[in-house]
């Protein structure tokens, strides 16, 4: 499941860099695409750290 929260978050790096370096693609990736997809990527990531860090110390 991380190596999948690494490739969303990466995706969507990769699509920003498209977007600022290669004018036909920002016909096709808009920002905000890009931000949800970064965002949902990070904050999967978040989850996934806090239930393998967090609540091993809780329980």
């Amino acid at each position: 499941m991380p190596i999948a929260l690494f490739y969303v978050s990466g995706a969507a790096g990769v699509g920003m860099f498209l977007r600022a370096r290669v004018p036909v693609a920002r016909r096709w990736l808009s920002p905000t695409a890009l931000s949800a997809l970064l965002s949902v990527g990070m904050a999967a990531f978040a989850i996934y750290a806090l239930y393998r860090v967090l609540i091993p110390f809780l329980v």
